[in-house]
């Protein structure tokens, strides 16, 4: 296990970093393994604080417990990712709650991936679907993505194959890649829309260009059928 130490000033700076990394890349990753992509973050990282560091994230708690929406999201993004403290799904949830009631969209949808996936939290697809929604509203790619997700199978939500698409696209065109690959799948076995060959031949190539395995295999045996048939 890595131990890093980060005292004084520098833990607020950390945390202001931490967040932007991760509304920028982290979200779209945890949000990806609703349907199995790679763990970016499979890694436990344990951060031992000294005396005055742990003094400054005492403040942020003070600051969250307030109801400051933003000292909330980064408590919960640092306690799911084990960012400056150990890594806590419980207790990521419970911030993660009370930032997405007060209207936080990022909240919303890494709440979602909690209840989908069940971490921190009971698994529970219609409290998924519930936070989902309010994020896909706002036009969060990831929140999109899971929504769809839901749709697609039925989970939460009454299946339908139509808005699933109509998801994965919004999302894939906002550039999450997992929707990328999704959206190819359904254009390849006709759910919702037509089969169209190309459309997933196109799909699958955006998610691959972002290294997608999923869809690297699935554009390999596209492109392997079509060469035997030839």
């Amino acid at each position: 296990m890595q131990v890093k130490k980060i005292t004084g000033s520098g833990l607020t700076a950390f945390l202001a970093i931490a967040l932007f990394a991760f509304v920028s890349t982290g979200s779209a990753q945890e949000a990806s393994k609703t349907d199995g992509a790679a763990d970016a973050n499979a890694s436990e990282v344990e951060v031992v604080l000294e005396d005055q560091g742990a003094a400054q994230l005492a403040d942020l708690e003070g600051q969250a417990k307030k109801g400051d929406v933003s000292a909330q999201v980064r408590l919960g993004i640092a306690y799911a990712e084990g960012i400056v403290v150990q890594k806590d799904s419980k207790r990521a949830a419970d911030w993660l709650t009370k930032a997405a009631r007060q209207g936080n969209v990022l909240a919303q949808s890494m709440l979602a991936d909690k209840y989908y996936n069940g971490r921190g939290v009971k698994q529970n697809y219609a409290e998924a679907a519930k936070w989902a929604q309010k994020g896909a509203a706002a036009g969060n790619p990831e929140a999109q993505m899971i929504l769809a997700n839901l749709y697609k199978k039925g989970l939460g939500v009454k299946q339908n194959y139509a808005k699933a698409v109509e998801l994965y696209k919004k999302s894939a065109e906002a550039g999450e890649t997992f929707s990328m690959y999704s959206l190819g799948l359904m254009y390849e076995e006709g759910l919702g829309v037509e089969k169209n060959r190309e459309q997933a031949i196109e799909w699958y190539t955006k998610a691959a260009e972002k290294d997608n395995t999923l869809a690297l295999e699935r554009l390999a045996k596209i492109l392997g059928e079509t060469e035997s048939c030839e």
